[in-house]
């Protein structure tokens, strides 16, 4: 989601998109990272990070590099980000550090916030309230971040007042065009009708989905540990 003053979104992701590849957004952002730190007293450059890992599960012929992880009971693949190193999934995190130092610059980590895990939240359920595409799609992108239910209320509003919108703007098709208005609103009228109607039955189909437990969500994971707690 754009505010107002910025341009169309393909303009805008076009020259994201551009700037992102020759490296030109990674190399405004070390710089004003630098300057920020020397105005702070600090090094230039951050002598600590946080690491993380995920893992993901292979075939039995996956390769030299696979193994299990105790931790989180899965044979396969473990990525350690902070550089992107590929391990087998039995390396500890605190080894695949090790081996990360000296590879080149890693990715600037940031530590999560209760503030900005509520403005998360926030933006979210916004976005899953939304029947505009560009707000839905993200909304979509990250509905697993939410629990089952929560989910499928919000959805269900948004249908709600999608298929509302969609009958109001075709209840008005007859009407139009008025001595005053151009002769293709009429036209309009019937497209964002059919737009929004289409949405909404997209909707339908997601929350059906998501009641016959499509997804892994928040709480199924939370539901997951505490089955397997001793």
């Amino acid at each position: 989601m754009l505010l107002r003053e910025y341009p169309l979104w393909q303009t805008v992701y076009y020259h994201f998109r551009k700037w992102r590849i020759d490296g030109r957004l990674r190399r405004a952002h070390d710089r004003l990272r630098a300057a920020v730190r020397e105005r702070e007293g600090r090094d230039r450059d951050p002598s600590a990070a946080f690491i993380d890992s995920q893992v993901v599960k292979t075939t039995l012929v996956g390769g030299p590099e696979r193994g299990y992880d105790g931790a989180k009971r899965i044979a396969g693949r473990k990525r350690h980000i902070l550089a992107a190193r590929v391990h087998g999934a039995d390396l500890p995190d605190r080894d695949g550090g090790r081996r990360l130092r000296g590879e080149g610059p890693g990715r600037t980590l940031y530590e999560l916030t209760r503030e900005g895990e509520a403005e998360f939240r926030d933006l979210l359920e916004v976005a899953l309230s939304s029947f505009r595409l560009e707000e839905l799609d993200a909304g979509v992108a990250f509905i697993q971040a939410l629990p089952r239910r929560r989910a499928i209320e919000l959805l269900e509003e948004q249908h709600r007042r999608a298929t509302e919108t969609s009958d109001g703007l075709e209840g008005m098709i007859p009407t139009f065009p008025h001595r005053d208005e151009p002769p293709h609103t009429q036209d309009l009228l019937a497209l964002w009708s059919g737009a929004i109607a289409a949405t909404a039955g997209w909707t339908k189909e997601l929350i059906q989905h998501l009641e016959s437990g499509g997804y892994v969500m928040a709480d199924d994971e939370e539901d997951g540990r505490s089955e397997t707690s001793p």
